[in-house]
Parts: structure tokens; C-alpha cells; sequence
């Protein structure tokens, strides 16, 4: 569809002049007088006017991203993430990013926005990039196994089951791909070599999507493809080169190595040199291009290498790096040389052109004027601009703003009519539309006016794709050595999965150890009765036979259920006691919410239709938000307490530190600036008057809102209508202020934010006696730090820091032990003796920590030198580089929170996770490495950090006492207890777990051959043994032959005896057995059977069922030929005689 932006520019004499000069070769030109809003749109029109792609080459990274958002379907290829040090792995993100963007820029994108740097990088040859993409086709003949070796070589991670980007898996006649940059990955079907289908499917679920594709191009995994020659080049190069020292010089050898086997390595990237010498031109070569102000461009590009060439002198003198790297980077000059006659023109500001124009062109064009909400001032101007003529385009960015900007502008004297067919407007039109335009401009001799987000509303709202943290079962990810959870038999340690043949029938079998080396094998068929240990550190294990575990049990069953019954009395109170009804929306709520400068996420709007929901009804709200740092709350509690101010009432938001009161007061303050509201707050940094004044304040309801500290819960704090309490980490209070709060609860609304995630598990637990509302989605403006595996040294220490603050930034350094601190401290003042450095570590008083956090807040320090990230509630946006010293020593969950401290606002950030200088990393502490460096959401690592965090969010929600029994029993027994004992006092129905068991004679086992990891087998039998109706049955063979192929019979008969244990088990049948054609299954001694409607089914099958009397009584089913279909059908009929 054509944009109505670059219609109206094509419109102007001056644009029809740019068009003649290029197509008569009158270039470049210079342009002057071009609002850097228009110059995206300009570079479209030109695009279309001449029919040629074009490149606009902007000074920095950030400007060419900014053009990208304004530009519908531009492709923005990013600098590459150079670290001219040796890394043993490195986050992908970025060089993926870049991938995807060559990838289009080579198929022909028709705008492209790229910065000097990654202008004047090296590329490999388009040629040799290309041909490291795989065209798949519908129909099409391949040999699967040769594909995968491909993908090898084109620097995929080959797995057993794909999760992430950059990963490829084989099983079978199945292929599955996730190309960098794709939205999901890819599942291949073969018959024989010929591809049956091809679909896209759920990297979480595994489950395939039913959007079909005819055909897919696979990208490669790496951005260096190179053909056998610049391998060869490469190859030589090492060979000849004579590094410093004896650690590169063995890494040369290892480099020389990988290209003689044409394999990527890591860090390739540093020597680009070597092996290729194409720019981003050569991947467009029919394309134009725009520079955006060329002299800006030259002076950053003289910043820039002079920046680096200081670098790599630095390295070289430590032998980190060779004097040959600074051939890194062409110059900009010689690339123009070789592309002088596509260069089209130049944007000037000001002063004239750097290069040698042909025509200068003055654009009359202006930049809209910014009205930043004060909508009385816009539909003044509107007016006056429809009577002369004008054509005002108002963009309001979506749907539901245009219509209420169309209601609000229009009156007796002029419509603004809602436009949503992209139609141009007529002369002295005014119209709003639902698309969006970030900043606007005016065609001041075509009368044409473009009011955008930022004018309109003083900002744009930022949007990217995002998607929910996905909540994980991490059983598939139980190895051996893992301590496992026996519902029966209690805590053993998982052995593996063995086969074993009993009676002719073959099995797998869960082996588990036990004190004193006893064994357990529990067949696959009892694998819901095994959990993964998740609890407490260092448990020892239970005693096979002994009666500890039976009490364990018995003693956390009591705890839950006091837990339980105390939870739901409170809640059932609060039900009936009646609280403050608020009213519908007001028109100055929706203006508070519409001035949010970002696009809320899918968690933030269900969040706040539930808390307004609550207080909109007569009973008092106690709503808990859960959310990690960072994910929104605060804006979600801020809409609620304007809501509380709108009605008259107050508010006050009770924080556990000093530091979180100071930063909810300016966040606070911030946002509510444009609005009549007193916002104050109390801690110990407000002087003894200004205490008073406040208190004075809150007693005759002159201060609408006040944030503070424990302080706001002493006696002589009195409010004169206090409408809304909301708490920030409630559990980070003491007990005596517990005791204070619930006491507040009784009568107030109150809205309590915590950051630690709670397991999934927990939150359905507490379904229907916890009002809870979740924050599952990643905010998008969060960018992932560039993540770097190095080996430690004062010159990387230097490197890092001195560019951080150099930037304006601060940076974390994170060690493990106080008594390292002293020494790191010395080496920060050797290396960075300019750098502002300030210690925390746990052993220091509250005060003097909080001391320390607000003056590194305030921007007083550059370095916190720490022992562990402090302050996980905080967020401070202005940290983007962490440095974390013996990164090999850390756990997983824990390097997955320190990671996560930088990234937080809209720059580049960094996490360099370092090793010593000869230490000796086990293949654990370097895949843990090496995991974290590459995170992604989906991967393993992910979900074991997740898991870790949850288990503490249980803890905090719960209480220390409950996290004591949740470590005696593991977290899932746990759950399952609370989940128990809630249904209990609720009086509904309990599932308890199925003790009934099949043996009838089938072979029922998944093959090794069919599904070769153990993990996966695994995960796949705890699936088959959750069966519990046809429908489940259905869904889930789907799902294994989806992921796995046709199903062989062994597994058939696997789900085939899970329906019938499951039928069985509803029935109240204990045990099946077979023998022959006869079977017997034999009621449960606890089973409750209405002999009257059981003796009437049995009637119906006079000659093949016979009950039999016992204690417990059974009965005799004889089949036909068909005997397993025969004994389902009956065991379905059976089911209904049990009485409820």
C-alpha cells in the first residue's frame, strides 16, 4: 500500500528535480533543509521514483535504527559486536541480527540503513554468503542426513531437540531448523529423501503450527561464510603469522585447524581481514546511496578509529592481539572511491556538502511543531490551518487514540472525521488516522501538514515483537546424578533409564539409589510417582523401608494444611466485608494512561482490568503482582493509585529500603507531572520539618499520595481517608510490621508487587484464595547484554570500565568472597585510576549498604565492587556493564541474575564472565558458561535459573517456615500437598495419584532407535503416563508422531495400558492382570461401588464378566479376539459405578 508521506513528497518541484539528477547522472546531490523526520520517507520516494533500492548511511548505530522504526519493511543492519579479545563463547544476538538483515539487504531490500562502522566493516563475498543459504521446497528431493551436516558447516548447533536460534535436530525422517532471525522454527517431514511437508512449530511445546509452507530458505547460522579459497587464505595466514605469545599462538593453530576443515571458529570475526574484503554495497550492487550529512559522518568515522587503533595498541602490548587487526575496518574513503557514481546524495545541515555535489537542492520543507498533549493549542492550529487550505494529517499510531482524538478535536466549527482507509484528504481537510508516524513535518508550498506520535503526544510509543516467559516442566530435564522425589519410597538419586525383560515382556525402568546403595526400578508406566528434587542443598537421601520419610510426609501434610486453612479464612472474611466501590473510568484516567510512552504488554493489560475490576467491586481487593524486575509493575500500581486519587481518596506505596522509596518518588513524580496530584515521601533522608509537614498532610488530605519506608506504619502516621495500600516486597518485612500491615488489610485495598517469579504450580495451588495477577512479558525496550566468555586481565579490566564510563555509564564488578574485594580494589586503582569506586558485600550494616546504593544511584560512584548483585529489587538503568570475576565458580541461577541487572534501559550493554589465566575449567563450568553467554529464553539454562527463582518466589509468598517443609519434600510434592489440602477445605474433589497397575503381557516401552536421547524418552513416558481419556490419548499421539515420526507398536501398547490404568483407576480398580484371554482386575479396598448399577452393567455382559466375592471382591472379564479393545470398552462402562 502506498504511503501517504512519500505520495505528497513526490508531489514537490524540488523532489522532481532530485529524481532528474539522479536518472541523468548529476549526482551526488546536495540537500539541504530536510527535517530528519522526513528523510526516511524521502529516501522511499526515491526509492519508488527511480526503481532502485537505496542505502542511507547514517553516523551512528542508534540514528540508523531510529530511521529503521519510521520506515515500514526497512532493514537496519546493525555494527558487529567486535571484541578484539579471544572469547571461549559470546552472546549471538547481534550477529544473528546482522544475519537476517544481509539476508534481506541480498534479496533485494529496497531500504537499508546502516552506520559508518558497519559500512566499513568486512564482509565475506555475497557470492559465498549466499551460497551458504539452503532453498528447501515442497516435494523436493534432499538427503536429510547430508542437509545436516550442511547446516553443521553453516554454523548451526546440532541438538536432540531444537529450542533456540541457530540449532538444527535430526530424528528420523524429521528435520527441525531455527534460522536466526526467524519468528519460529521450522519442521521438516521426509519420505524417504523427498520432503512431505513443511511446517513451523512451538520451540516450547514442540507442537508444529498449521501454517504450511511450499517452500523455506534456511540461513546460515554464521555471518563469515567463506568459500574454500578465503579458507585457504585464512589457512595460510595463521600458518605464517608469528604471534607474541605461546596462549595465541596455540589458538592460531586451532584457527588454521577449523578452516582447513572449513569450520567457523569462534572469534573469526577478528580476523575478517584475512579471509574477505566486501562491504554492505556489495550485497545491493544496484543501489543508491544517501549520506546523512557527510561531514558528521567523516568526523565520527575519524572518532571511531582513532577509539579503536588506540584499542588494539593496548592489546598488542599485552599480547591479547596482532597490529595486522587494524585492517578490521576499510576506510570510508577508499569505499567511496570504488562506489563514487552511486552516491546520490548527501543530507547537509547547515554547511556545504564534504563530498563534490553536482546540484544542491533546497527542500522547503519544516519540522512539525510539538504539542505535547495540550490539545487545546492543536485544535486552535487545526482550525486555522483547515481555513487556509491546509491538509492536516493527524497519525495517531492506533485505532482506539485516532477515534478519540477525532471526538476531542471536532466541535460546531470543524469535524475531524476518522480515517481508515489511508485515503488523501481533500484541501482545508483535517483527518486522524490509525497509522503511525513517529515524528511529523510540513510541505510548507503543497500546504501539507504530518502530525505524528511525538507532536500529537509528546512521545512515540515503543513497540517490538515480544514474547511470554513460558512456563517449563523441567522433568525432561532430569539427568543422572539428579536427586528425585519417590512418592512412596521418598529422596533417591536417578541412576538412568535401563531395559529389562521380565517374563518375556520388555521394559524400561527409572534405576534409583537409595541410602546404603540400595536400588529401586520403577517401571516407566509409575513414572507420575517420581519427581525432580527441587528444595534445599545438600539433602541426604531416604532410607529404603524406613518410616523417616512416612513422618516427613505426615509433618508437612499438617504444616500445609494449617497454611491452607489459615489462607482461606482470611479470604473468606475479606469476601464479606464491604470496602470502598470505585467508579467507572475517568476522562483524565484514560489521558494518565494514553501519556505511558510505551506499548503496554499483554501481562500490564490483564493486570490492570483485574485490579480495576476489584476495585470496582464492594469487597476489599488484597491482589498480589508478580513480575520480575523491571517488567512493569510500578506503572500497573501507579494507574491504580491514580484511579484511588480521582475518587478523593489517598494512597500510600510501602517500600523495605530507603533506596526503592527514593526511586518509586521520582518515577512517581515523573509520571503523575502534568497532573494537580501531592506526591510526598517519608524515610530517613527527610529532614524532621519536612516529616512533620507531610504527616500534617496526610491527616487533612492535602497529600494525595506518600511512599515510604516501614516509618509510614508507626502509630502517629494517621491518613484522613487512605483508599489504596500498595507493598513492594512485602516479605522484606519484618514480623512485627506484618502483623501491623494485615491489620490494614481488613479495611484498605491493597495491591502488593513482588519480583520473584512464583512457580506455575503454586499459583493454580492457591487458585480461588490468592488473588493473583502475572507479568510474564519482557518489556521492549530491554536489550539483551552482548555477553563474552574471556580469560581475565587488568587490560580487559581497563578496556571495560574506561568505555563505560566514557560513555556515561556505570559499571558492576562482581566477585565471589569479601576477602577478594581488597585486593580487585587495588587492581581497579592500578588499571582505571580515574574510576570512582565504591564497595558492598552482605557483612555490611543496612545502613551503610543503603548508604552506599544511594550515592551510586546519584551517579557518585562509576564501579560497584560487589560480592553479589545488590539490591535485586532496584533497577538501575544507567549500570550497562557487568564485569563478573571467576565466572567458572558461579551457579547457573546466579549468573542468569547478575546477566540480568545491565541491559535495563535502551543502550547497548555488556556481561564479560571471566576465568583465570591458566585455570582449569571442568566441561561444566564451560558449558555453563558457554549456555548463559548464549541465552536465550528457551534454552535449558533458562529454565533451570527460572526454576531456582521460583522456588525462592515460593518461599517469599510463603513464609520461611513453609520453605523449611518445602525443602523436606521437594518442591512438586509440595505443590501437590497445598493443591490437596486447599480442595480439602474447600470441599471439592481431590484427584489423588493412580497407585492402580496394568499388567496384561505387552511389550509397552519406547525404542532407543525411535527416540535416541534418554532426556527426551523420558519426558515422553511422563507424558504417556498422564493419559487419563481417549481425547488425551488422541492429542498426545498426535504430538510424538509430529515430533517423532510414526508410531511404533511397543509404543501403542504404552498408551494403550496408560487409558486402561487410567480407566481402571476411575473405576476403583486396583489391579489388571491378564492370562490368556481372561482377565481379572480386582477392586481397591478404599473403593466406594454402588453394587445396584454395577450388577445391572454386569448383566449386560451375562456370558464374559463375572463378579467375584472377596475381600476386596474382582472380577472376571473374558475377551474375544479383540481383547485389549474389549476390556476398555468395559472398564468405561464400570467407571460409572462408583459413588461420588
Amino acid at each position: 500500500m502506498k504511503m501517504l508521506t512519500t505520495e505528497h513528497i513526490k508531489e514537490l518541484e524540488e523532489f522532481q528535480s532530485l529524481e532528474k539528477a539522479v536518472r541523468a547522472g548529476q549526482t551526488p546531490c546536495a540537500l539541504f533543509a530536510v527535517p530528519e523526520a522526513m528523510k526516511p520517507y524521502l529516501a522511499v520516494a526515491l526509492s519508488e521514483a527511480v526503481k532502485r533500492p537505496v542505502i542511507v548511511v547514517t553516523a551512528t548505530d542508534d540514528k540508523a535504527e531510529q530511521y529503521t522504526e519510521a520506515a515500514p519493511d526497512a532493514v537496519f543492519v546493525p555494527k558487529r559486536a567486535l571484541q578484539l579479545r579471544a572469547s571461549v563463547a559470546r552472546s549471538r544476538e547481534k550477529m544473528f541480527e546482522r544475519i537476517r538483515a544481509l539476508s534481506k539487504l541480498a534479496a533485494g531490500a529496497r531500504l537499508t540503513f546502516v552506520s559508518e562502522e558497519a559500512l566499513c566493516a568486512r564482509l565475506a563475498r555475497p557470492e559465498d554468503f549466499l551460497a551458504a543459504h539452503i532453498r528447501i521446497e515442497k516435494d523436493g528431493q534432499y538427503d536429510p542426513e547430508k542437509l545436516i551436516q550442511r547446516l553443521v558447516l553453516a554454523g548451526y548447533e546440532r541438538v536432540s531437540a531444537v529450542e533456540t536460534a541457530g540449532q538444527a535436530a535430526r530424528r528420523g525422517e524429521i528435520l527441525d531448523v531455527f534460522c536466526p532471525g526467524a519468528a519460529a522454527p521450522y519442521r521438516i517431514d521426509f519420505f524417504d529423501n523427498m520432503v512431505e511437508s513443511i511446517h513451523a512449530f512451538d520451540p516450547g511445546t514442540q507442537r508444529r503450527s498449521r501454517e504450511r509452507f511450499e517452500a523455506v530458505t534456511l540461513s546460515p547460522a554464521v555471518e563469515l561464510t567463506i568459500s574454500d579459497k578465503a579458507a585457504e587464505a585464512g589457512r595460510v595466514y595463521f600458518d605464517a603469522a608469528k604471534p607474541e605469545t605461546a596462549a595465541m599462538a596455540q589458538r592460531f593453530k586451532d584457527y588454521a585447524k577449523s578452516l582447513a576443515r572449513g569450520r567457523y571458529f569462534e572469534d573469526m570475526e577478528n580476523f575478517a581481514y584475512a579471509l574477505c574484503d566486501s562491504t554492505v554495497l556489495d550485497y545491493a550492487p544496484d543501489a543508491l546511496v544517501l549520506f546523512d550529512d557527510y561531514k558528521h559522518i567523516r568526523s565520527e568515522e575519524e572518532e571511531r578509529r582513532e577509539d579503536f587503533e588506540h584499542r588494539l595498541v593496548m592489546l598488542v602490548g599485552s599480547g591479547e592481539a596482532m597490529a595486522d587487526q587494524k585492517a578490521l575496518y576499510l576506510p570510508l574513503e577508499d569505499i567511496l572511491g570504488r562506489e563514487e557514481a552511486r552516491i546520490a546524495a548527501d543530507f547537509c545541515t547547515v554547511s556545504r556538502s564534504g563530498l563534490h555535489t553536482k546540484t544542491e537542492i533546497v527542500l522547503p520543507a519544516k519540522s512539525a511543531i510539538a504539542y505535547n498533549r495540550k490539545l487545546e493549542l492543536l485544535q486552535e492550529d487545526l482550525k486555522a490551518r483547515v481555513k487556509s487550505g491546509w491538509r492536516v494529517y493527524l497519525m495517531c499510531g492506533n485505532t482506539e487514540r485516532a477515534e478519540r482524538l477525532a471526538a476531542e478535536m471536532s466541535d460546531k466549527s470543524m469535524t475531524v472525521p476518522l480515517i481508515r482507509d489511508r485515503r488523501p484528504l481533500h484541501h482545508g481537510e483535517a483527518g486522524a488516522y490509525t497509522q503511525r508516524l513517529i515524528s511529523g513535518f510540513e510541505l510548507t508550498p503543497l500546504k501539507v501538514y504530518f502530525l505524528g506520535e511525538h507532536e500529537i503526544y509528546g512521545f512515540a510509543r515503543k513497540r517490538k515483537s515480544i514474547s511470554p516467559r513460558r512456563q517449563m516442566d523441567l522433568f525432561a530435564d532430569l539427568k543422572p546424578g539428579d536427586m528425585v522425589v519417590h512418592d512412596v519410597h521418598g529422596k533417591g538419586r536417578f541412576v538412568g533409564l535401563v531395559k529389562r525383560e521380565v517374563q518375556k515382556v520388555s521394559r524400561d525402568y527409572l534405576e534409583l539409589e537409595y541410602r546404603d546403595g540400595d536400588k529401586l526400578f520403577i517401571p516407566t508406566d509409575q513414572i507420575d510417582r517420581v519427581q525432580k528434587y527441587m528444595g534445599g542443598e545438600g539433602e541426604r537421601l531416604s532410607k529404603l523401608g524406613g518410616r523417616e520419610w512416612s513422618q516427613t510426609k505426615a509433618r508437612v501434610k499438617k504444616a500445609v494444611k494449617e497454611l491452607a486453612e489459615d489462607l482461606v479464612s482470611i479470604y473468606s472474611e475479606r469476601m464479606f466485608k464491604k470496602g470502598h466501590k470505585y467508579s467507572e473510568d475517568t476522562v483524565w484516567q484514560r489521558q494518565f494512561e494514553d501519556s505511558f510512552p510505551y506499548e503496554e504488554t499483554d501481562g500490564q493489560l490483564k493486570s490492570i482490568v483485574e485490579i480495576k475490576k476489584d476495585m470496582q467491586q464492594e469487597k476489599v481487593m488484597d491482589r498480589l503482582l508478580l513480575g520480575d524486575v523491571g517488567y512493569g509493575k510500578t506503572e500497573v500500581a501507579m494507574r491504580a493509585c491514580f484511579k484511588a486519587v480521582m475518587e478523593g481518596r489517598q494512597c500510600a506505596v510501602l517500600v523495605p529500603t530507603t533506596l526503592l522509596a527514593r526511586q518509586h518518588y521520582h518515577t512517581f513524580t515523573e509520571r503523575y507531572a502534568e497532573f494537580a496530584i501531592q506526591i510526598d515521601m517519608v524515610s530517613r533522608y527527610v529532614s524532621t520539618g519536612d516529616q512533620t509537614r507531610i504527616l500534617e498532610g496526610l491527616k487533612n488530605g492535602t497529600v494525595d499520595i506518600v511512599i515510604g519506608t516501614h516509618r509510614l506504619l508507626s502509630k502517629d502516621v494517621a491518613f484522613k481517608d487512605l483508599g489504596l495500600l500498595v507493598i513492594d516486597e512485602e516479605q522484606r518485612f519484618g514480623v512485627t510490621h506484618k502483623e501491623r500491615i494485615k491489620d490494614i488489610k481488613r479495611s484498605v485495598d491493597v495491591l502488593t508487587l513482588s519480583a520473584t517469579p512464583i512457580p506455575r504450580t503454586l499459583q493454580m495451588a492457591l487458585t480461588g484464595i490468592r488473588d493473583m495477577s502475572v507479568l510474564d512479558t519482557p518489556p521492549d525496550e530491554r536489550r539483551a547484554p552482548e555477553s563474552y566468555v574471556m580469560e581475565y586481565s587488568g587490560q580487559l579490566l581497563h578496556d571495560a570500565v574506561a568505555r563505560e564510563i566514557e560513555r556515561g555509564g556505570q559499571v558492576y564488578f562482581v566477585c565471589r568472597q569479601i576477602g577478594q574485594m581488597d585486593r580487585l580494589a587495588l587492581e581497579l586503582r592500578k588499571y582505571i585510576p580515574e574510576a570512582r569506586v565504591a564497595l558492598a558485600h552482605g557483612r555490611m550494616g543496612e545502613t551503610a549498604m543503603e548508604d552506599v546504593m544511594v550515592r551510586f544511584l546519584a551517579d557518585e560512584y562509576d564501579v560497584l565492587l560487589c560480592t553479589t548483585i545488590i539490591e535485586s529489587g532496584i533497577d538501575i538503568p544507567n549500570v550497562n556493564t557487568v564485569i563478573v570475576y571467576e565466572a567458572d565458580k558461579f551457579g547457573l541461577a546466579q549468573l542468569y541474575q547478575i546477566k540480568g541487572r545491565v541491559g535495563r534501559g535502551a543502550k547497548s550493554s555488556y556481561a564479560y564472565l571471566t576465568y583465570l589465566p591458566g585455570a582449569h575449567m571442568t566441561p561444566e563450568a564451560e558449558k555453563r558458561l558457554q549456555t548463559i553467554a548464549e541465552f536465550t529464553e528457551l534454552g535449558a539454562g533458562f529454565k533451570i535459573a527460572m526454576r531456582d527463582l521460583e522456588i525462592r518466589g515460593a518461599g517469599n509468598l510463603l513464609g520461611p517456615e513453609q520453605s523449611g517443609q518445602m525443602a523436606a519434600v521437594g518442591y512438586d510434592m509440595y505443590c501437590r500437598m497445598m493443591r490437596e489440602a486447599v480442595a480439602e477445605i474447600k470441599g471439592e474433589h481431590v484427584d489423588k495419584i493412580n497407585e492402580t497397575s496394568v499388567e496384561i503381557g505387552l511389550s509397552a516401552h519406547v525404542p532407543q532407535e525411535y527416540i535416541s536421547d534418554d532426556m527426551q524418552r523420558i519426558e515422553i513416558y511422563k507424558k504417556i503416563a498422564a493419559i487419563d481419556n481417549v481425547k488425551t490419548a488422541r492429542v498426545l499421539k498426535e504430538e510424538i508422531m509430529d515430533r517423532y515420526g510414526r508410531l511404533p507398536k511397543t509404543v501403542e501398547n504404552l498408551m494403550l495400558i496408560s487409558l486402561i490404568k487410567a480407566y481402571a483407576a476411575q473405576a476403583g480398580i486396583l489391579s489388571v492382570t491378564r492370562n490368556g484371554r481372561l482377565f481379572t482386575l480386582k477392586y481397591a479396598e478404599t473403593a466406594s461401588v454402588n453394587i445396584e448399577i454395577l450388577l445391572r452393567v454386569l448383566a449386560e455382559y451375562p456370558k464374559t464378566a463375572q463378579l467375584k466375592a472377596a475381600e476386596p471382591p474382582y472380577i472376571v472379564f473374558k475377551a474375544d479376539k479383540h481383547a485389549v479393545d474389549e476390556l476398555l470398552r468395559f472398564l468405561t462402562n464400570i467407571r460409572r459405578c462408583i459413588k461420588d
